[in-house]
């Protein structure tokens, strides 16, 4: 997942996601500092979800062309941008 994240965010972030999730805030804020991916699981299910903070101008455009899916697992009635395939590889080639 590739997401506008901020380091001030992650702690209202990791609380809006609850006790089903995993989300270590001062984990994600040295990944986001470091300009690195982090991970979010959802231990219900034990699925893992790589966070790549968009950090310049070649992810904006990702989020350009993302498409809205509903994710179940975070909320119901809500969608969320979720980048290509394509996009996501290169998103991994690059950190």
């Amino acid at each position: 997942m590739l997401a506008r994240i901020l380091p001030r965010q992650v702690t209202d972030l990791a609380e809006a996601l609850g006790n089903e999730w995993y989300a270590e805030a001062g984990q994600m804020r040295d990944a986001i500092a470091g300009g690195r991916a982090f991970n979010l699981i959802y231990i219900p299910f034990s699925q893992k979800v790589d966070v790549f903070p968009a950090k310049d101008e070649f992810c904006a455009a990702q989020l350009q062309r993302a498409t809205t899916l509903p994710l179940p697992a975070l909320g119901t009635g809500v969608e969320y941008p979720v980048i290509s395939a394509e996009d996501t590889v290169l998103a991994k080639c690059a950190t």
